[in-house]
């Protein structure tokens, strides 16, 4: 059996899984403070689950490590850890095999393999969720870089960083966690999940109609660059918003306004949801860690 771990800036979500069967599954609240909070997490977790034989653990994380040194470049949705060796670390800290990867790339990876993105030759992955993952894809392999940065859509500037700061980064924008801070703000509202901020939209409110027609109007605008750029046959959006019937369909919606209002008629991405939705990055932890460990299952 192998715990998968999917690390993100709110939640860990776990499973155990036998091959790609996730046996059972669950998630705890991530750690905000350091990073031996956060192993003392994972610990928790495996206790928890001791019950099976567990042989390793395959980690998706809320940021990138440095293809030559391991160590993780500071950014992310997490405030620690950074300029560590982090996979090595969890190896060490919990006596077992650790394979560990960015969860955009991760997610793209399961999508590529045998999800939405199968069988296509220039795909985009983004992930929807605390903040935003990204991951571009060709021939079925998710390409990295010069740096080990391609794809990272989370910091893209949509406006002029001198003057708006960190507020104009596109994860800051459509992540949900910064998104919903600021819906609650302008409805006057102490806070607010992502689940009530759906059902006023369909149910008509208009402030929250007009937060989420601007939501999304800043979403396709950076998918009409990313098509500019990479020229991709399909979008796939993944995370738990991805399950959204609404919110997918008003995406592909506003995409194609975009195109009407440029008056272009060239061929461009069709927008799908992730076939794993929220088990998208354990899905793909499970794959790398299977790829590195042919031994283990």
């Amino acid at each position: 059996m192998i715990l998968a771990l999917d690390i993100g800036g709110t939640f860990i979500k776990w499973a155990v899984a036998d091959g790609y069967e996730l046996i059972v599954k669950g998630k705890v609240p991530t750690p905000r403070d350091s990073f031996e909070t956060l192993i003392d997490a994972i610990r928790n977790i495996l206790e928890q689950n001791q019950a099976y034989d567990i042989k390793g653990t395959a980690v998706s994380y809320p940021g990138m490590a440095d293809p030559q040194t391991g160590k993780l470049v500071p950014i992310g949705a997490l405030d620690y850890g950074f300029h560590l060796p982090v996979e090595k670390m969890l190896e060490k800290a919990l006596g077992m095999p650790v394979s560990l990867e960015n969860d955009g790339r991760l997610a793209a990876l399961s999508e590529a393999e045998s999800g939405s993105l199968k069988g296509v030759d220039s795909g985009y992955m983004l992930v929807v969720g605390t903040g935003i993952g990204g991951a571009y894809v060709k021939n079925g392999k998710v390409e990295t870089g010069s740096h080990g940065y391609a794809g990272q859509a989370s910091l893209i500037l949509t406006g002029d960083i001198r003057t708006q700061g960190l507020s104009t980064l596109f994860s800051s924008r459509t992540g949900m966690a910064a998104f919903l801070i600021s819906a609650a703000e302008q409805m006057n509202r102490e806070s607010i999940s992502g689940e009530e901020f759906m059902a006023l939209v369909k149910s008509g409110d208009q402030k929250a109609a007009a937060l989420f027609d601007q939501y999304m109007n800043d979403f396709t605008n950076t998918l009409f660059t990313l098509q500019m750029l990479f020229d991709p046959e399909v979008f796939v959006i993944g995370g738990g918003i991805s399950a959204d019937e609404y919110y997918i369909s008003s995406m592909q919606k506003k995409y194609e306004e975009l195109y009407e209002m440029f008056h272009l008629t060239l061929p461009h991405a069709e927008i799908r949801p992730a076939v794993y939705r929220n088990d998208a990055n354990i899905m793909g932890a499970l794959s790398l860690f299977y790829s590195q460990h042919e031994d283990i299952r």
